[in-house]
């Protein structure tokens, strides 16, 4: 019977947990569409512009159907980047539709900025304003854009901003030469072996002990190399020739 039990209340409890979690998520649709509802119409020829009741999106111009709200009143904002806003509460009444017209004025233009590479800093009129890809909202006019990246040569560039509508700059950024890029580091020269601070170490102790004085002689005469008197030695280069004297 304990056995039966379970499997009967398993499902129920599954489908209690699962309806906890989709609460959330489908609660603002039961709110809009329980009790008497209405309409909203927005119309507007600002294409592209965002659609907002009570806080939360509904669409962006042109919407594709009204939008079904609960009776009562309600927030409405149509914005758009480089636009003013329209603001504007209504009243919804059941079965009724609300019109409402959003006409923007454009204020400044977008600029939008890519490159071929990532992390490139965008300068706009020599301001810094992010890096690629980013979207600027810029006063009408000309504009300089340039772009910077340590390892590349800058680019720089004229664009023309009109309110309202939207510019793009695609930039293609080109590497320095090796010898004059700052992000390649060279690997250090190895030693020659007549560098290494142990051999001159070993050199002093036998001059101290000997009590002798030796001449050093660094010289690039290959035929030197064959002819050394005393002690010497060849790296391909250099040679070293040590002389040992009283």
């Amino acid at each position: 019977m304990h056995a039966v039990r379970s499997r009967l209340l398993d499902p129920i409890l599954i489908g209690l947990l699962v309806g906890t979690m989709a609460a959330p998520v489908f609660g603002e649709q039961r709110r809009r569409q329980a009790g008497p509802t209405g309409w909203l119409e927005v119309v507007s020829l600002t294409m592209g512009a965002e659609v907002y009741v009570d806080g939360d999106q509904v669409g962006t111009i042109p919407l594709p159907e009204k939008v079904r709200l609960p009776v009562g009143e309600h927030r409405i904002k149509v914005s758009k980047r480089g636009h003013t806003q329209h603001l504007e509460v209504v009243g919804i009444k059941r079965g009724k539709t609300v019109t409402v017209e959003a006409d923007l004025l454009a204020l400044s233009g977008v600029i939008r900025v890519e490159a071929n590479t990532d992390q490139a800093r965008v300068f706009i009129d020599d301001n810094y304003v992010g890096d690629a890809p980013i979207e600027y909202e810029a006063e009408p006019g000309e504009r300089q854009v340039r772009l910077s990246k340590i390892g590349y040569h800058d680019y720089t560039g004229t664009v023309e901003v009109i309110a309202g509508e939207e510019v793009a700059v695609s930039a293609t950024l080109e590497r320095l030469p090796p010898e004059e890029d700052p992000t390649i580091v060279e690997p250090p020269r190895e030693r020659r072996w007549y560098e290494r601070w142990w051999l001159w170490t070993i050199v002093g102790a036998v001059v101290v002990a000997a009590g002798v004085t030796i001449p050093i002689v660094l010289t690039r005469d290959e035929d030197v190399c064959q002819e050394v008197a005393g002690w010497g030695a060849c790296d391909g280069e250099n040679i070293i020739r040590l002389d040992v004297g009283d």
